[in-house]
C-alpha cells in the first residue's frame, strides 16, 4: 500500500498567496493619478517656430548658467504654483534658453506634462539638452577614473561627435531624468534633438511625489566638478550654431557645488535597511 506522509503536514507558507502581510502590492488601493498644471508666464505665445531651444537641467543647469551671461529673466515656467523652468533671450543668440530645475526638482509623473508643454509651446526644429550622468553608476567596458569621466553625448541625426573630447552615452545605461521626456517627445516630430551629459560624481537622490527642493546648492567643495575648459566646450556646442555673431564666451573658472543636507529615505539609522 503507498502511504502519502505529507498529508498530514500543513503546506508551507510560500505555497499560500500572497497578501499584504507578505508584500507591498504598488497596484493597490493607492491615490488617483495625478495631472500636472503647468503654465509659462511672461511673454505672450510665439506666432512661429522657436527654432533652437536649449533646455539645461538641474545640476548641470546651475553651473552652466553661471557662465553663459544669459541676460535678465524674461519668463517662467510654472507647474503647479512652483517655478521650474526660467526662460532668457540672450542678446547674442537666436535661441529659446530654459534653465530647468535648478531650484525645484520634478517627480516622475509631472516630467511628460512639463515637457509636453514646452515642446507643444515653444515648437522647436532643434533642442539641445544639458544634463548630468552618474559616474559611480555608469556601466562601461572600459575601467575610468570619476576624475577623468568624459562629457558624453547622444544624438539623433549624424554620427560625429559635438566635440572631439565627448563620448557616446552607451547602453545599457538609462536616463532617468526631464531630458528623457523632453527627447521622446521632440523625436515625435522629427526634431533634430542632441543630448549633452556633464560627468556627475553624486548619485541621483530618489525622486518624492511632489516637487521638491533642488538638492544641490552652489558652494566651496575640496575638489572641482568641472572645469572652465569642460564648460567652455559645453558652451561652445549647446551655443555655436545658434548665435548671432560669436557667441558669448562662457565666462567662468572651475564649478563647484555641493549636495544640500536633504535625508535619503533607507538611510542607515532612519529605519532603512541595508546589505
Amino acid at each position: 500500500m503507498n502511504t502519502d506522509f505529507l498529508t498530514d503536514t500543513s503546506a508551507p507558507r510560500y505555497a499560500y498567496e500572497s497578501d499584504d502581510e507578505d508584500q507591498f502590492n504598488p497596484l493597490s488601493g493607492g491615490s488617483l493619478p495625478r495631472t500636472a498644471r503647468v503654465s509659462i508666464q511672461g511673454h505672450s505665445r510665439p506666432e512661429k517656430t522657436a527654432g533652437t531651444v536649449i533646455i539645461a537641467s538641474g545640476e548641470a543647469g546651475k553651473a552652466w548658467a553661471q557662465g553663459a551671461q544669459l541676460d535678465e529673466q524674461r519668463a517662467s515656467i510654472v507647474v503647479d504654483n512652483s517655478v521650474i523652468g526660467f526662460v532668457y533671450f540672450p542678446p547674442w543668440s537666436d535661441a529659446t534658453i530654459i534653465v530647468s530645475e535648478t531650484l525645484e526638482t520634478l517627480p516622475t509623473w509631472a516630467m511628460h506634462p512639463y515637457a509636453e508643454a514646452v515642446i507643444s509651446f515653444y515648437k522647436p526644429t532643434r533642442l539641445l539638452l544639458l544634463d548630468v550622468y552618474p559616474t559611480p553608476l555608469y556601466i562601461s567596458t572600459e575601467r575610468l577614473e570619476v576624475h577623468y569621466a568624459p562629457v558624453r553625448y547622444l544624438r539623433t541625426s549624424g554620427t560625429t561627435a559635438p566635440d572631439p573630447t565627448f563620448m557616446p552615452f552607451s547602453p545599457p545605461n538609462l536616463i532617468q531624468a526631464t531630458c528623457a521626456a523632453f527627447a521622446s517627445i521632440a523625436m515625435l516630430s522629427a526634431t533634430e534633438i542632441i543630448l549633452l551629459f556633464l560627468p556627475s560624481r553624486h548619485m541621483p537622490i530618489p525622486q518624492g511625489n511632489d516637487i521638491s527642493l533642488s538638492p544641490y546648492t552652489s558652494g566651496d567643495m575640496n575638489n572641482s566638478i568641472w572645469s572652465g575648459t569642460i564648460m567652455r566646450r559645453v558652451h561652445m556646442c549647446l551655443t555655436q550654431d545658434s548665435a548671432t555673431n560669436d557667441p558669448a564666451p562662457w565666462q567662468g573658472g572651475s564649478v563647484f557645488l555641493k549636495q544640500s543636507e536633504i535625508k535619503r529615505r533607507g538611510d542607515i539609522g532612519d529605519g532603512g535597511m541595508y546589505i
